[in-house]
């Protein structure tokens, strides 16, 4: 849910063998912003090292509570669950973080114990699913390239309206 709603790159909550992992989110980037006036929770997500993010501030995203499957809730439980100690928000039991061949395996073991092909998805898939849904619920493209952090026009690939047949 996490990747979904923050149009994340699966390196900004994965870690690879070998590799420093200072560009992975840590748990303290997530803070539950609670309920008031009014205002539903909401998650906020700090992401301190953007891919294209060469010096300047953290980006701060903002994942608002829904009423329908809410990302908030869910991430609300999972970091109860986790635990506060420092490090990745994606972690096993001994606090070890989650790497990227880890999360894929896991993906393509969930997709076909739920009956979906799993050639067909990767662990980008999150990020294609998140600007393909914008685009269908109608934000602008100036706002889809904010909200996944593109620099360029290459967030139109991500996009994937399939065609309508007559």
């Amino acid at each position: 849910m996490l990747a979904f709603h923050g149009f994340l790159r699966i390196g900004e909550i994965t870690v690879r063998p070998g590799v420093v992992a200072e560009h992975v989110i840590k748990r303290s980037d997530l803070v539950i912003v609670p309920a008031r006036d009014g205002v539903k929770s909401s998650l906020q997500l700090t992401i301190r090292h953007a891919k294209h993010q060469h010096v300047g501030r953290p980006i701060v995203l903002e994942i608002n509570s829904q009423s329908h499957n809410c990302p908030v809730v869910h991430i609300c439980r999972y970091l109860h669950t986790r635990g506060s100690s420092p490090g990745p928000p994606f972690v096993f039991p001994d606090k070890t973080p989650i790497s990227r061949t880890y999360f894929s395996s896991q993906l393509s073991a969930c997709l076909s114990h739920a009956g979906y092909d799993p050639s067909l998805y990767k662990c980008h898939s999150f990020r294609i699913c998140a600007a393909t849904t914008a685009a269908t619920r109608g934000y602008t493209d100036v706002q889809i390239q904010s909200m996944g952090r593109w620099r360029s026009a290459a967030f139109r690939r991500y996009i994937r309206i399939p065609m309508m047949t007559l």
